[in-house]
Formats: C-alpha cells, sequence, structure tokens
C-alpha cells in the first residue's frame, strides 16, 4: 500500500513538473522585454529622441476612452501604444492578428470588449471608432476586460519596453543602464524583469 501510495506521489510530482515546464516555455516566449515604468508621462521631446537613438523602443501607455460603432458606444480601458503590439499586450490574437509595426490605421481588441460593441469575437474588418479617429480592427485577443490596443503617437507614454537581447539576459541591470544611456530615457520609477519570472519557474520546475 505505500509503495502504491509512493509512486502515485512521484507520478503526480512528474506530470507538475511536465506542466511547469509547459508552461514556462510559454511564458519565455511572451517574455520579451524589461519593462519600465514611469510615474509621470515621458516628454515628447524625449520620447523622439529615445525613438531616433534606438528605433526598436516600444513605447505605451493606459487609459479609458469612449469607443464606438455604428450602433453601439462603451467607455472602455485603452492600451495606447508605439512600436511592438506583442511587447505591450504580451499575448498573441485569439482571431485575426494584432497590428503590424508602423500600422497607425488598425486595433485590435479583446473578446470581451468585442461582445460589447459587436455581439461577435468575429470582427476582423469592421471599424470602431475613437473620437475623431476611424480604425479598423485586425485582431481579438482573449481577455474578459475592456480593452483595446490602439497606436497612437501623442498619447503621454509611461511604459517604455526594452526588447530582449542575448546581453539582457545575462546581467540585465547592467544592461538595462546601457539601454538607458544609449537611448537618453530618463531612470524609470520601476523595472520588470519579466524574463526572470520564466527562468524562476523552470528553474522550480
Amino acid at each position: 500500500m505505500r509503495r502504491a501510495v509512493i509512486r502515485l506521489a512521484m507520478l503526480l510530482l512528474l506530470l507538475i513538473s511536465i506542466t511547469g515546464m509547459r508552461n514556462a516555455n510559454s511564458l519565455s516566449q511572451r517574455c520579451r522585454s524589461v519593462s519600465l515604468r514611469y510615474r509621470q508621462p515621458l516628454t515628447t521631446e524625449t520620447v523622439s529622441t529615445a525613438q531616433q537613438r534606438q528605433p526598436g523602443l516600444t513605447f505605451w501607455t493606459q487609459d479609458s476612452a469612449l469607443l464606438q460603432t455604428g450602433l453601439h458606444q462603451i467607455q472602455s480601458n485603452v492600451l495606447y501604444y508605439q512600436g511592438d503590439a506583442f511587447l505591450v499586450l504580451g499575448q498573441d490574437c485569439c482571431s485575426g492578428k494584432l497590428p503590424a509595426l508602423l500600422d497607425t490605421s488598425s486595433c485590435a481588441i479583446s473578446t470581451a470588449l468585442a461582445q460589447e460593441l459587436f455581439g461577435s469575437e468575429e470582427v476582423a474588418g469592421l471599424s470602431l471608432l475613437l473620437e475623431d479617429s476611424s480604425f479598423t480592427v485586425c485582431g481579438v485577443f482573449q481577455s474578459s476586460e475592456l480593452l483595446a490596443l490602439i497606436p497612437r503617437n501623442d498619447a503621454g507614454f509611461t511604459a517604455v519596453e526594452l526588447p530582449y537581447s542575448e546581453d539582457a539576459r545575462q546581467d540585465p541591470a547592467a544592461w538595462v543602464d546601457v539601454q538607458l544611456a544609449a537611448s537618453g530615457l530618463p531612470e524609470p520609477d520601476w523595472q520588470l524583469y519579466t524574463g526572470l519570472c520564466s527562468a524562476l519557474v523552470k528553474i522550480l520546475a
């Protein structure tokens, strides 16, 4: 009886480890940047200078806005961004795709927002209005939150994503210091090393 219990426990531990490794691999694929967060929005001049010196940076901030279609309107959370949409959202779409780099006319919305505005999650190609601007929905991502991912150049960005390189994985803190000096960005109030989380999960697994 005791041997059977021990074998069962070992089998359960093996299954948990395999699941942990799979989740860690998935997490590591999503963790492609170090995130810098600021209490005060970056100035337009700071953003422009950083983009010229390091074109691969992604800027974003969260706000709320009134989003409209031909028949409906709703107050929703919005992630305004400039750069790589994936680095902001951290996941792919379950329907369609995220806006491409330099695409300022497309947006992606959550499954919850799609249902509220259009009554369906299959909404690729439909239009969404924000103030005086129209955006084409190119993708829908899984989320129970009312959320839209919309490109914008003048949003008062409070977060910056620094795309990973091999140097970042070796010594993240030193790598961030080099990136700050190269881009001219000010010292952030917080730094989020999301890649370290996936590494820790792998070790624990």
